[in-house]
C-alpha cells in the first residue's frame, strides 16, 4: 500500500527505482539541484513552506528515505550507510552531479555523511535540528538529552511498533516540539502521519540513524 501524496502546488512526484528499491521523490523548479533531506516522523512534505520559494531559483529535489511517505518499506537496509547509498543512487538516476544539500533531524547525519562519502559532488551543506558527528564533549550538556526520550520508545521492541502506528502518539510529538501551538494543521497532521498506518512503514523508523 502507497499512501497518497499530500498536494503541493508546482511539486511533481516520480517513483525511481534504485538498486530495486521504489523511491519516491519530489521535485520543484530548474537550475541548481537542492537536494533536501527530511527526518522522523516526516517525508518530502516537511518543506512544504520552503519548496515554493526555493523553486524559484533552484531545481529541489526532496525524496522520501527508505520506509518513509510514499518509497517503499523494505524489512531490511536502514543502516545509515545504506540510507545514503539510496540518496546518491537516486540522484544518479536523476542524472544530478554536484548538489547542494540541506538536512533536518535525521537527515543531517544523512547528510554529514554524504560529505564525507561524495565531497566533489557537494556544494554546499546547511545542517537543521541535528546532532553534529563530532559533538564537544561538555557535561553541561547531558540535560539535553531528555529530549531524546522518545528515540528509547520507539526503538523498544514490540513498543516501538505500536506507538508509531498510533497517530495520537505522533500528533503528540509534532505538538511537543512545535514553537507554536498553531504550527501544525489538522490536514499537514494527516499528511505526515498517515505513513505509519501501514505495519512495515511503522516499523521502519525503529532502524532508522
Amino acid at each position: 500500500m502507497t499512501p497518497p501524496a499530500p498536494s503541493l502546488p508546482g511539486a511533481e512526484h516520480h517513483f525511481v527505482d534504485v538498486d530495486g528499491l521504489r523511491m519516491h521523490v519530489a521535485q520543484a523548479g530548474a537550475g541548481e539541484p537542492l537536494v533536501m533531506l527530511h527526518g522522523w516522523p516526516q517525508h518530502w512534505y516537511e518543506f512544504r513552506h520552503l519548496i515554493p520559494a526555493l523553486s524559484a531559483g533552484y531545481r529541489v529535489i526532496c525524496p522520501d528515505l527508505r520506509g518513509f511517505g510514499r518509497s517503499q518499506a523494505p524489512p531490511s537496509g536502514y543502516e545509515k550507510a545504506q540510507l545514503v547509498r539510496d540518496v546518491l543512487g537516486l540522484l544518479d538516476a536523476l542524472d544530478v552531479g554536484r548538489f547542494r544539500l540541506v538536512g533536518h533531524d535525521w537527515g543531517t547525519i544523512l547528510g554529514f555523511m554524504l560529505c564525507l562519502e561524495a565531497p566533489d559532488r557537494v556544494r554546499a551543506y546547511l545542517a537543521l535540528g541535528g546532532a553534529h558527528l563530532w559533538p564537544a564533549l561538555d557535561l553541561r550538556a547531558t540535560w539535553a538529552f531528555r529530549r531524546f526520550w522518545y528515540q528509547l520508545a520507539i526503538a523498544t521492541p514490540g513498543l516501538g511498533p505500536r506507538l508509531v502506528s498510533d497517530p495520537r502518539f505522533v500528533r503528540l510529538l509534532y505538538r511537543v516540539w512545535a514553537a507554536r501551538h498553531d504550527a501544525w494543521t489538522d490536514a499537514d497532521l494527516e499528511a505526515l502521519t498517515a505513513q505509519f498506518a501501514e505495519p512495515a512503514r511503522a516499523r521502519a523508523p525503529r532502524t532508522g540513524p
